[in-house]
């Protein structure tokens, strides 16, 4: 449904993604190859070790395989199954993903909103990721936005849409408060990436 600028006073215009599935069955993958290498190679240690010998290859083997457990738990709870939330109102853009707190920025606070192409791979890999341009969340590619602060110094940050139509309305909404540098070259033959 095209944007409609009188019921824009009060209009929200977001989403919500995830990243792909396909790192959740890597993540899992890498997880049983741990688990079997180490069962593989210290596997008596580690049963020794547990059944009360005295066995520091046991203990070390099993305290690595119960950190990885944690890591790889701890990431893919609250990184790789969490949610990434980005929603654009009169008041300024809010944003936010897993255990990190609703961020909100205000018109005031950007110079400028500039429409990107936004690749996981030149960010350094999917996910949330800190670069010298500042925070990037790249969960797909396409394009999306860069933000750029008003304070020289302050980092900017960049995320992809994945709704076409959310991210025109979006774009149009900010263009009221703020400059929004070029939004029709990349967006007029964007098609939404793959589920």
């Amino acid at each position: 449904m095209p944007f409609d600028p009188s019921s824009s006073h009060h209009q929200t215009i977001g989403e919500t993604y995830r990243m792909p599935a396909w790192i959740l069955w890597l993540m899992g993958i890498s997880y049983t190859t741990v688990t079997l290498l180490v069962l593989g190679m210290e596997h008596q240690n580690v049963w020794a070790w547990l059944n009360g010998t005295p066995n520091e290859d046991g203990a070390t083997a099993f305290f690595g395989w119960l950190g990885i457990t944690a890591l790889e738990g701890f990431l893919v709870q609250f990184l790789l199954r969490a949610p990434f939330t980005w929603a654009v109102d009169p008041g300024g853009i809010r944003l936010r993903f897993g255990i990190w707190r609703n961020r909100r920025l205000a018109w005031s606070e950007l110079r400028r909103i500039d429409v990107v192409h936004v690749d996981p791979w030149d960010a350094g890999g999917y996910g949330v990721k800190f670069g010298p341009h500042g925070w990037t969340y790249a969960f797909f590619e396409g394009p999306g936005v860069r933000l750029d602060w008003a304070t020289s110094g302050k980092k900017s940050i960049c995320f992809a849409f994945q709704d076409p139509e959310k991210g025109r309305n979006a774009l149009d909404l900010a263009s009221r408060y703020t400059e929004v540098t070029n939004p029709k070259h990349l967006l007029n033959a964007w098609t939404p990436p793959a589920p």
